[in-house]
């Protein structure tokens, strides 16, 4: 197995990436799923059992009804106090196991906003830069200003940040086969899907917090995202993740005031389970559906560090991505580091058929580095981040 690059080691499963949280594993494997992913460092005695088990605890742990104290400073002096660092993931859980309940609570997400307006910073700077957007949510300073903490939070918030503030991108070639839908709904495809699938709602509702903050340029949506993947545990339940509070302008003022005032832009996100390869589910679905409604059932698609490059997996993800380019959608594709975005751009080369193909930094990376246990060279480093960079097609 020596050179194998794994999509998701061990601890970049959301409900094990904090290991105070999870039992330590007796021994470590590697096992390759025949799936649209990389093959990932699992421990040998964690069955799908085992692991919802882990996930329900954690989730537990984080939804506790804790209040957290809020520390009110000027925009200005709360962001520039926190630096971004990349720390080792190793680091980071070892912190946590002496500091876990001072961990746990970084992990609790703040009160909703009351509002969506413009604040002391603007929407531009809250939108592309983690620190501004943590700020803006009042996550407490004691918590961003502690590196292996923001590391945590980061890692928690990569996968619906990454989309969120990609969400024009889909927006804008909302299903342009067929008339936008009567309910504004949204739906993508995440293919793939993995440990982004088990990350609790609470997290997830980050993706309609921030998608409020773009009021000036999307449209009033929904959002329906189907996960796919090889790794997912058949019959897992949808979900539907709404807001808390309802910041959304009152109905009974002018049309004017209502435009001004506008906040509340996306009010819900659906999310569906699929256990299998999408190529897979799409042969299913000709059973029932006619050619032109699959390749319209998505507005878009999203690849969370597929790996697609490397050349163990090169020829098993192509029958996926001969239909994710035969829609003709946008696709949101994020990579685990710099090496893994040069091969996945010169694989995708040859299906989009444009110059010039190449990933771009990613400010809502997760801050933990994994070491890869098997690099590409022996006797060579090589360090990945989920969502180390991204690419927009």
């Amino acid at each position: 197995m020596g050179g194998v690059f794994c999509r998701q080691i061990l601890m970049d499963d959301w409900f094990r990436s904090i290991q105070v949280f999870a039992p330590k594993p007796k021994r470590l494997e590697i096992m390759r799923p025949k799936s649209d992913h990389v093959c990932s460092l699992q421990s040998s005695t964690n069955t799908f059992d085992t692991q919802k088990v882990i996930c329900s605890t954690c989730t537990m742990l984080f939804c506790a009804k804790r209040k957290i104290g809020v520390r009110h400073l000027s925009w200005k002096s709360f962001s520039s106090s926190v630096k971004e660092k990349i720390v080792n993931s190793s680091d980071v859980n070892a912190y946590a196991m002496k500091h876990e309940a001072f961990c746990r609570q970084s992990l609790m997400v703040p009160p909703a906003p009351s509002t969506y307006k413009k604040d002391d910073i603007s929407r531009q700077n809250i939108t592309n830069n983690l620190v501004n957007y943590l700020t803006w949510r009042k996550w407490d300073l004691q918590y961003l200003s502690n590196p292996y903490c923001f590391a945590m939070i980061s890692h928690a918030l990569t996968y619906p940040l990454t989309l969120a503030s990609n969400a024009l991108h889909f927006q804008k070639n909302m299903n342009h086969h067929l008339p936008v839908r009567e309910d504004s709904t949204i739906r993508l495809c995440c293919v793939g899907a993995r440990s982004e699938a088990y990350l609790p709602d609470h997290f997830w509702r980050e993706f309609i917090h921030f998608c409020n903050l773009h009021s000036d340029s999307i449209q009033p949506s929904k959002w329906h995202i189907d996960f796919i993947g090889h790794d997912l545990p058949p019959k897992l339940s949808p979900r539907e993740i709404t807001l808390n509070t309802d910041p959304c302008p009152d109905l009974t003022k002018s049309d004017s005031d209502q435009h001004q005032n506008q906040e509340c832009i996306s009010s819900s996100l659906y999310m569906t389970f699929t256990s299998g390869l999408l190529h897979n589910h799409v042969h299913q679905l000709y059973k029932t559906k006619s050619v032109q409604d699959i390749l319209s059932l998505w507005d878009g698609f999203v690849l969370y560090n597929p790996g697609i490059g490397h050349s163990n997996l090169e020829s098993s993800w192509d029958p996926t991505l001969q239909f994710i380019f035969k829609t003709d959608q946008n696709v949101l594709i994020t990579a685990h580091s710099d090496l893994d975005s040069q091969r996945d751009s010169q694989v995708l080369q040859k299906y989009i058929r444009k110059p010039g193909v190449s990933h771009v930094h990613n400010p809502f990376a997760s801050l933990m580095a994994y070491e890869d246990p098997f690099p590409p060279e022996k006797g060579v480093q090589h360090f990945v981040r989920p969502n180390h960079s991204m690419l927009l097609i």
